[in-house]
C-alpha cells in the first residue's frame, strides 16, 4: 500500500466477507437439508457466524460507498482551489499497523477577499511530510465550505514523479 489506500483495502475486505458470509450460508442450508438429522441446531449454529460476516462486509461495503461518493460528488460538482501544504501531522487518534497516520494541513488564499481557508486532508499512511510547500488541490462546496476534499493522492503522485519523496527508515 505504497500510497495509503486504506479505503480500498477496507472496501475490499468488506467484499471478501459478505462473499464468504454468502457461502457459508449456502453450504450451512444445503448440509442442514440434505442431513436432516441436523436441522435444528446444525443450522441456527451455520447461519448466525454466517450471518455476523454477511453483515460487517454490507457495513463495509456501504460505508466505502458513500465515502467514494461524496468525494465524487464534491469533485465534479465543487469548487476548486489551489492551496499550499502548510505542516503535516501525525493524527494520535488512530492507529493503523500499529502506526499513526498522517495528515495534511493546508491553507487555500481567497484571491478576491484575500481570507485564509485551513483544511486537513484524509489520513494516508505513508510519510508525506516532504508535501511541506507543495500545491494541493481543494474542492469545496461554495454554499458550505466544512464540505471538502483535499486531493492529496494527486499531490503525492506529482511530487514523486519530480523526485520528491522521501523513504525514511529510522
Amino acid at each position: 500500500m505504497k500510497k495509503g489506500k486504506v479505503s480500498s483495502v477496507v472496501g475490499i475486505l468488506g467484499i471478501v466477507f459478505l462473499l464468504c458470509g454468502i457461502v457459508a450460508m449456502a453450504f450451512t442450508l444445503i448440509v442442514g437439508f440434505v442431513i436432516s438429522d441436523s436441522v435444528g441446531i446444525g443450522i441456527i449454529g451455520g447461519i448466525i457466524p454466517s450471518g455476523v460476516f454477511i453483515i460487517a462486509g454490507f457495513v463495509m461495503t456501504i460505508v466505502i460507498k458513500c465515502m467514494s461518493s461524496k468525494r465524487q460528488k464534491l469533485i465534479e460538482t465543487g469548487v476548486q482551489a489551489e492551496g499550499t501544504v502548510t505542516n503535516v501531522v501525525r493524527d494520535l487518534t488512530v492507529r493503523v499497523n500499529n502506526a499513526h497516520p498522517f495528515k495534511a494541513e493546508c491553507e487555500v488564499v481567497d484571491p478576491v477577499t484575500g481570507a485564509v481557508y485551513l483544511y486537513s486532508s484524509p489520513r494516508i499512511i505513508q510519510d508525506i511530510t516532504f508535501l511541506i510547500g507543495h500545491k494541493v488541490t481543494v474542492y469545496y462546496d461554495p454554499d458550505n465550505r466544512k464540505k471538502y476534499f483535499v486531493d492529496i493522492e494527486t499531490a503525492i503522485a506529482e511530487a514523486t514523479e519530480n523526485g520528491r519523496e522521501v523513504y525514511d527508515y529510522r
